[in-house]
Order: C-alpha cells, then sequence, then structure tokens
C-alpha cells in the first residue's frame, strides 16, 4: 500500500509542478537522485522505492499558470518540502524514501483525492 501510495503521489508531483517551481523540483530531483535512479529500503517488514521521474521542464512551466492560486500554493508547498528532502545515499536510503513520501503526500487529501484541481492536473497532460 505505502509503496502504491508513493508511486502515485510522484506522478502526480510530477505532473502538478511549473515555472519557478518546476525548476526548483527538477534541481531538488536530481540532487536527491544524485547516487543512482532508486531509493529503496527494506526495514522490520515494510519496503518502499521512490524512482527517480524526469521533469519535462517545459511542459511543466506552460501549465502552471493554468492552475488556480489555491492549486499553486499546494505545489509550492510541495516543492518546498521537496527541496528538504535528504539526498539518497547509502545508509541514508529510509530518511529519503520517508521525507519523500511525506512531501508527495501533501498532495493529496486524507481521502487520497488530488488536493490540486482537474484543471491543474489535465494542464500537465
Amino acid at each position: 500500500m505505502r509503496t502504491a501510495l508513493v508511486a502515485l503521489a510522484s506522478l502526480s508531483l510530477l505532473a502538478a509542478c511549473g515555472g519557478s517551481p518546476c525548476t526548483r523540483l527538477k534541481a531538488a530531483n536530481d540532487r536527491i537522485f544524485a547516487n543512482g535512479n532508486t531509493c529503496a529500503y527494506s526495514s522490520g517488514g515494510t519496503s518502499a522505492s521512490i524512482t527517480k521521474s524526469e521533469t519535462n521542464t517545459t511542459t511543466c512551466e506552460n501549465g502552471y499558470p493554468k492552475c488556480s492560486a489555491a492549486d499553486q500554493k499546494v505545489i509550492e508547498d510541495v516543492v518546498t518540502c521537496y527541496e528538504k528532502v535528504p539526498p539518497c545515499t547509502t545508509g541514508n536510503e529510509q530518511a529519503s524514501v520517508d521525507a519523500q513520501a511525506t512531501c508527495l503526500g501533501k498532495l493529496f487529501n486524507s481521502d487520497l483525492t488530488p488536493k490540486v484541481s482537474n484543471e491543474c492536473v489535465q494542464a500537465f497532460k
């Protein structure tokens, strides 16, 4: 369940970025995954992984202005959080994956519906 949520949130995050937040997200993503394309851990019967996805900055920047001010605030909060995620390095995988999951979770309400509007999500397709 946790891996599925992280994967869904990753896709949504990449679909919901733009302008300055797009560039910042790409920089954070490159920093977090500087040592490889996957960050994973297994501990106490729990396994989780996040795979680096390439952000299409142009698509992202073109879509971002189509989002409402409320959508843009959610996106900004997620990007700001993601910038604070520790890099995925040997021995630090769990901290990195858990921090990414926390940030990505900011895109969803408690019932797992997106916090950003459908119009905003569609702007990045």
